[in-house]
């Protein structure tokens, strides 16, 4: 079993070759909702799956839902790797390989294309998952024994709208949430992508 692991699903995931491994949305969606953000210091169980959400219904676009996807699944690698504190990942670049290679693995997989982060779309990434963390910071952490480094920053009453959506939801409401949106998503893609064929 040398570089590989068993997924909730039954499947097998091998860190040595990933480009050969299944990854599954029910697998993502599951481990997601049971992955606690901040490494579990927040007052009350709070899912990687809910952020994710909320990041994916910070964007209305009927138009494309690929931009939505891309954030419902731009920590869909964690499934895999689990995450490790922003002060120390940045420091272990071996790390942020192997999270880039999976989560490039994952959006071309479940989204399809061949998207590979582009400057454009980590951009695009960073700053909704960044907007999302200045939420959380004020709905978890009202006091700051230091300051948080945000590079962009956001209008206060935009931020506590977003904070109240937090909802803390139980791992079982988190995993359907995540795997509803996944759903209507791909399936308004395939639609829109026969539309554009025919």
């Amino acid at each position: 079993m040398d570089g590989k692991m068993q997924t909730f699903t039954g499947k097998v995931f091998d860190f040595e070759n990933v480009k050969g491994s299944t990854v599954c949305i029910e697998d993502i969606a599951h481990a997601l909702s049971l992955t606690c953000r901040f490494n579990g210091h927040v007052p009350k169980f709070y899912s990687v799956a809910e952020h994710s959400c909320l990041a994916h219904d910070l964007i209305v676009n009927e138009e494309d839902r690929k931009y939505n996807l891309y954030l419902l699944l731009h920590d869909a690698s964690e499934a895999y790797l689990n995450d490790i504190v922003s002060p120390i990942k940045h420091s272990l670049p071996d790390y942020l390989a192997i999270e880039t290679c999976i989560q490039e693995y994952i959006f071309t997989e479940l989204i399809g294309g061949n998207p590979y982060f582009s400057v454009s779309l980590e951009k695009f990434i960073k700053i909704h998952d960044n907007l999302v963390l200045q939420a959380e910071r004020k709905k978890f952490f009202p006091i700051n024994p230091f300051p948080w480094k945000f590079k962009d920053i956001y209008k206060e009453n935009y931020i506590l709208k977003i904070s109240n959506e937090i909802k803390c939801w139980s791992p079982e409401q988190a995993e359907k949430e995540f795997l509803c949106r996944y759903e209507k998503d791909i399936s308004c893609l395939l639609c829109e992508e026969k539309r554009l064929v025919s």
